[in-house]
C-alpha cells in the first residue's frame, strides 16, 4: 500500500547546477591559476573556475551526465543552468562584468544548438524536457550585457526594451523559470519590480525568482549581532523584493551554519504577508516542513545525503510550497557558532574567526508552536499546509553537543497526512477524534504499514522505534515518514 498521493499542484522547485560546477571544478582541476584550496569551495575564490564547468558535455556526456540524475523526482524539477551559461569561458565579472546578462546561449559551450536564441533556447529545453525534467530554467544577471555599470537603471531608456525582448525569447523556447541573482541591478527594487511586471505581461507562465543578495550570514560578520532583522539595510531590502516576488530566495548560507541562518531568515520572511513563495535553497527538509519551495543544488554523486532530496520533493508533492498564513516563533533563541579555519570555507572575510547565527528554537506556520517536553532539544519546526496537511521537523545545530531527540506534541488535531522529519524521541499528534486505522510509511521508499496500536483516544503516538521501523538507512540521510490517519 502507498499512501503518498500527489496533491495535484507543483511547487516550483528545482535543481541548479552551480554547486556540481564547483564540486567538479575541484574535481578536474582543469585550472591552475589559482591555488588547489580554493578551488573546493563555492564563491569568491572559486568562481572563476565553476564557471568553466557548464556546457552540453557536462549536462549530457557519460562523464557527469547531471541531465540524468535523481529519476525518481526530476519531472517534478526544473534544470536550472546556473552562473556561466551564457557567457565565453575565461569571462570574470572582476574584469569582464558587460558580458554578463546577455541571455544568449553560448556557442562554444553548446555547439549543437543552432539558431536564433530562442531557437537555442528552445532545442536545449526540449532536450531536457526529453531527459524527464519539467523543463529549462535559466540563471539571470541583473543587469543587461554591455551596459556602462555607471548609469541609474532609472535612466537607461533601454533596459525595458532589452529584457522585453528576452522574455519573448523565453516564451518562444517554452523556458519556465528565471532564477534573477547578482548584478549591476540586483538590489534595485525598481528593476526586479520592471522584470515581474513584463513577465505579466508578456509571459505570464514565467517564474521570476528574485533575491536579495546578501553575505550568507545574517548580522555582522563576527560581530554581536547575529540575526537577520538586525542588519536592518539587507532585512529591509529583503522585504521590498519579496513584496514583488511570486518567488523570493532566502539566499547564500555557510554550510556548518546552515540550519540557524536559513530558520532565521524564514522567521522574517514569512512574516510578510505580501511575500511570495520563499525558496529555501537546498535545505530540504526545512523547505519541506515550513511549505517553501527548494532550489537544490546536491548532485547525486557529491552527496551522501540523495535520500533527503527524494522524501523532501515526495512530501511537496503530497503539500506543495504556498506564500501567505501566520507565523509563530518562540521567544527562546537557539544560538549555533563555529569556528571557520583556513580552508574551511569560500567566505574569505571569515576565515580564522567564529560566526554565530541565532534563530527561534521553535517555530511554526498557520498553527500553534509544537510543545517540547524535552531538555536541550534541536530546532524544532512545524506547519499547517493549505491543503490540510500538516509536518513537522527536528533540525540539528553544528555546535550544542548536548542536543536530544525531542519529545513533540502537536496540540492542534491533525488531519489525515502528517509528514515527520528528522529525530525524535516521541511524536504525539492529536486528532479530531478516535483513529480507525493509522499507517506509516518511509517517503524514501518502500510501502506503508498499519500501526493501528499508535491510536490512543483522541491521540496518536509515535515512539521513536515506530518512527525508524520503516526507515531504510541507506545514506547518512535523516529519517522522513508520513502517517496517515483515517476516522
Amino acid at each position: 500500500m502507498d499512501i503518498i498521493v500527489k496533491n495535484g499542484k507543483s511547487s516550483p522547485n528545482y535543481w541548479c547546477t552551480w554547486a556540481t560546477q564547483n564540486a567538479i571544478a575541484e574535481q578536474v582541476r582543469i585550472c591552475t591559476q589559482v591555488t588547489e584550496q580554493s578551488l573546493a569551495f563555492l564563491g569568491d575564490q572559486g568562481a572563476g573556475e565553476a564557471r568553466h564547468m557548464l556546457n552540453e558535455e557536462i549536462l549530457f556526456g557519460e562523464r557527469f551526465a547531471l541531465a540524468y540524475q535523481f529519476s525518481e523526482i526530476r519531472h517534478e524539477l526544473y534544470l536550472v543552468l546556473d552562473d556561466g551559461w551564457d557567457v565565453p569561458y575565461g569571462i570574470h565579472p572582476d574584469k569582464s562584468k558587460c558580458r554578463f546578462g546577455s541571455l544568449v546561449l553560448d556557442a562554444e559551450r553548446f555547439p549543437s544548438y543552432t539558431g536564433t536564441p530562442a531557437e537555442r533556447l528552445k532545442k536545449l529545453n526540449e532536450t531536457v524536457k526529453q531527459a524527464g525534467w519539467r523543463g529549462l530554467g535559466l540563471w539571470i544577471a541583473a543587469q543587461r550585457a554591455g551596459a556602462d555599470y555607471l548609469t541609474p537603471f532609472e535612466e537607461d531608456t533601454t533596459i525595458e526594451d532589452y529584457f522585453r525582448e528576452r522574455i519573448l525569447w523565453s516564451r518562444e523556447a517554452d523556458i519556465a523559470y528565471w532564477k534573477v541573482d547578482w548584478g549591476t541591478h540586483c538590489n534595485s527594487v525598481a528593476f526586479r519590480k520592471m522584470l515581474t511586471d513584463l513577465a505579466c505581461e508578456l509571459y505570464p507562465t514565467l517564474i521570476i525568482e528574485h533575491a536579495a543578495c546578501m553575505y550568507p550570514l545574517n548580522g555582522s560578520l563576527g560581530g554581536k549581532e547575529t540575526r537577520f532583522f538586525e542588519d536592518r539595510g539587507t532585512a529591509a531590502r529583503a522585504r521590498d523584493i519579496a513584496r514583488i516576488s511570486e518567488v523570493f530566495r532566502s539566499y547564500d548560507y555557510l554550510g556548518p551554519l546552515a540550519v540557524a541562518t536559513t530558520l532565521d531568515r524564514l522567521a522574517f520572511l514569512l512574516r510578510e504577508e505580501r511575500c511570495g513563495i520563499v525558496n529555501c535553497e537546498d535545505m530540504e527538509y526545512i523547505g519541506a516542513v515550513m511549505g517553501c519551495a527548494l532550489g537544490l543544488m546536491k548532485a547525486e554523486r557529491f552527496t551522501d545525503r540523495r535520500s533527503e532530496t527524494i522524501a523532501a520533493i515526495r512530501w511537496l508533492s503530497m503539500a506543495p510550497a504556498f506564500s501567505g498564513g501566520d507565523i509563530c516563533a518562540s521567544e527562546a533563541v537557539k544560538e549555533d557558532r563555529y569556528f571557520f579555519a583556513e580552508g574551511s570555507t569560500w567566505l574569505s572575510r571569515i576565515i580564522g574567526k567564529e560566526a554565530v547565527q541565532g534563530a527561534p528554537l521553535a517555530m511554526s506556520r498557520n498553527m500553534p508552536l509544537p510543545v517540547i517536553e524535552s531538555e536541550d532539544p534541536p530546532y524544532v519546526c512545524a506547519c499547517k499546509n493549505p491543503n490540510g496537511a500538516y509536518a513537522l521537523g527536528a533540525f540539528k545545530s553544528t555546535s550544542d553537543r548536548h542536543e536530544r531527540a525531542p519529545r513533540i506534541t502537536l496540540s492542534t488535531p491533525c488531519a489525515e497526512y502528517v509528514g515527520i522529519f528528522g529525530d525524535f524521541e516521541q511524536v504525539t499528534l492529536c486528532t479530531e477524534r478516535t483513529a480507525k486505522r493509522v499507517y506509516l510509511q518511509s517517503l524514501i521508499r518502500g510501502e506503508a504499514i498499519e500501526i493501528d496500536e499508535a491510536a490512543c483516544g483522541d491521540r496518536v503516538v509515535l515512539s521513536r522505534n515506530r518512527l525508524m521501523s520503516v526507515y531504510p538507512s541507506i545514506d547518512r540521510s535523516e529519517n522522513a515518514v508520513v502517517v496517515k490517519i483515517e476516522y
